[in-house]
């Protein structure tokens, strides 16, 4: 079982329907976005992270290590906010550059990037709930409720699995390679990597083939059963 489907399996909201669950977080996503007020995204981020925290207490390093892996793609995107090269009509609170000054922080700017930064991270935070309470196949079983062809959410739902999949054999076959030494020196790595993505691409169509006759076995009849 993957890491997050036992987050998910153990959550302490797994006993409230999956229509109330999916409702609510696209409800209060769609509202805050319709909104458009930092006093509603603050209040939001504080009360959907303390309500995920608790549901998925017995996995707090993984709630906190995705928290971290999402600041670091925020932060560098927040400086192209927060920096500037035209301060006209603007309180300058930072030049960054001595001989020739060419980068800005305006209070304008520095407030902007804040209400930027709250308002991502609100969103983030309704959909990594949605995310670590709600199974794939839940989902799926929401989109065909509201009418989504069933041709979408097929593609969706076996591109979530194969995902997970093709990781695992790409990590089983970089542990082969690091144990033959395969990434020491540069062209060496670059070797070993191209031998990989050829490698894994090959295995990715096995293991589409080996699906389509396991369903044929079974007696398919153009309808992919999900739980």
């Amino acid at each position: 079982m993957l890491r997050i489907d036992r987050i998910i399996e153990s959550n302490l909201f797994k006993h409230i329907p999956y229509k109330i669950r999916i409702g609510m977080s696209l409800f209060l996503l769609t509202w805050s976005q319709w909104m458009n007020q930092t006093y509603i995204y603050g209040p939001l981020l504080i009360i959907i992270s303390i309500m995920t925290f608790i549901g998925i207490y017995k996995h707090m390093k993984s709630f906190v290590h995705i928290w971290f892996l999402s600041l670091i793609f925020l932060v560098p995107s927040l400086l192209g906010v927060i920096l500037v090269t035209r301060v006209e009509g603007q309180e300058v609170l930072m030049t960054i550059g001595q001989a020739s000054p060419w980068l800005y922080i305006t209070r304008e700017s520095l407030w902007m990037g804040i209400e930027v930064m709250i308002r991502v991270m609100s969103s983030f935070s309704i959909m990594l709930f949605l995310i670590l309470t709600t199974s794939i196949w839940e989902i799926g079983r929401f989109l065909r409720w509201v009418k989504v062809p069933k041709l979408f959410v097929e593609i969706l739902l076996l591109t979530y699995r194969f995902l997970f999949l093709i990781y695992e054999e790409g990590m089983d076959m970089i542990m082969a390679q690091e144990l033959r030494s395969g990434y020491y020196g540069v062209g060496n790595a670059f070797k070993s990597l191209s031998i990989l993505l050829g490698q894994l691409f090959l295995n990715t169509i096995i293991r589409a083939q080996e699906m389509e006759e396991g369903l044929q076995m079974r007696l398919y009849e153009g309808e992919y059963l999900y739980g």
